[in-house]
């Protein structure tokens, strides 16, 4: 076999494969809450991330993976938490108390538009919060828990 067929079989297999069928959304927050995350001036930097393998709309019922990291200035990870949930579509909120203190609210949402009787109904209901989590600077880590 030659060289051009293999690679096009391992293109053809990515393709085919991509992320495994994983579909992602993601926010980003700052601190201080004055800057936007593609300014600079912030001191740590938040990535909520959720991800489902359930095929269609992420505001399906499934299961939902949520992946909370915070960086400071330097890249440096000084926190990485994550969370499984069966639910609709998660958003999230982040309120800091001062520089060392943080909580994330996780909400769950819905829209009518997505065929699936239960997005529909949280829709109908109103948002609701599944977690709230509260972190705070250890010093002694040098990392948020």
């Amino acid at each position: 076999m030659s060289i051009r067929v293999l690679i096009l079989y391992a293109i053809i297999g990515l393709l085919v494969t991509g992320c495994g069928g994983e579909q992602y959304s993601f926010q980003k927050f700052v601190y201080p809450e004055k800057y936007k995350p593609h300014e600079s001036g912030w001191t740590y930097e938040i990535t909520v991330t959720v991800s489902t393998r359930d095929r269609g709309s992420m505001l399906r019922k499934g299961n939902k993976n949520v992946l909370i990291e915070l960086v400071d200035l330097n890249g440096e990870i000084l926190l990485m938490d994550k969370y499984i949930f069966n639910s609709s579509g998660i958003k999230s909120i982040v309120a800091w108390e001062s520089d060392k203190i943080f909580s994330i609210s996780l909400i769950e949402y819905g829209r009518l538009e997505v065929d699936n009787e239960f997005s529909n109904k949280i829709y109908s209901k109103g948002e609701r919060v599944i977690k709230i989590i509260r972190y705070s600077y250890n010093n002694k880590t040098g990392r948020f828990e």
